[in-house]
């Protein structure tokens, strides 16, 4: 916000779900939409899709698949918009 001229108004909404498959396993799936609006003016959306599988009481590995695509709405601007998806693969630790 405020009344510089590069002044910017951001909203973000998130979605995460967790589906325990059964002891050890779990199913994971993101979502994102955001928006930039007065400078540089932006939409940013993601989804992302994921597997964990707990192997030692807070220890867990976890695989990804994720898919973002980031668009600007300022037609002076012709950088910084892409699109990206890709696979992950992460050691996981939960400290409790």
């Amino acid at each position: 916000g405020g009344t510089s001229n590069l002044g910017q108004d951001a909203t973000t909404y998130g979605l995460n779900l967790v589906y325990r498959l059964n002891e050890r396993p779990r199913l994971l799936f993101g979502a994102q939409l955001g928006q930039t609006r007065r400078y540089l003016p932006q939409n940013d959306a993601s989804l992302a899709l994921g597997w964990t599988y707990q192997i030692y009481r807070a220890i867990g590995i976890t695989g990804w698949y994720r898919y973002r695509n980031l668009t600007n709405l300022d037609p002076t601007v012709q950088t910084g918009a892409y699109r990206s998806r890709g696979c992950d693969l992460e050691l996981t630790f939960n400290f409790r």
